[in-house]
């Protein structure tokens, strides 16, 4: 198999090994969000933006709350709408870090993160193992 070939065949496999990884990551990332923000603060709605997507929209966030007599501002984009400017949403702290913040997106959207990213990375190996073999 020439070399060209054989680079045509493995740049698919890479593409599904680093997108299956930048998954896992979210993964981890949400895990870690979820047991460092434990505090639960009421914050304001300051502002909202919405971007017209292929199957839905995006919504774009800025928040302000209070955190031990300091007033926090702080943006934040989603899938899912959590409210219009001037509302009050719920929203959970890292007090060690206040800056950091989560909104409830359940933990099914961890874990679904986390089966995609396997299976990306396990088509990643299939399609290298189907590279190197295929004449």
């Amino acid at each position: 198999m020439s070399f060209v070939k054989l680079m045509a065949m493995m740049l698919p496999s890479c593409i599904f090994f680093i997108w299956g990884g930048a998954l896992i990551w979210e993964n981890h990332r949400q895990k870690r969000d979820m047991r460092d923000c434990i505090i639960p603060v009421t914050a304001t709605i300051v502002d909202v933006g919405r971007v017209k997507r292929r199957n839905g929209y995006k919504y774009f966030y800025r928040l302000r709350y209070e955190w031990e007599g300091e007033r926090i501002t702080t943006d934040f984009s989603a899938i899912t709408s959590y409210g219009e400017a001037n509302e009050e949403t719920v929203i959970h702290i890292d007090p060690m870090h206040p800056q950091k913040i989560r909104v409830d997106c359940g933990e099914g959207s961890a874990f679904g993160h986390l089966v995609l990213g396997i299976g990306m990375i396990a088509t990643g190996v299939i399609w290298m193992i189907a590279g190197l073999f295929w004449n």
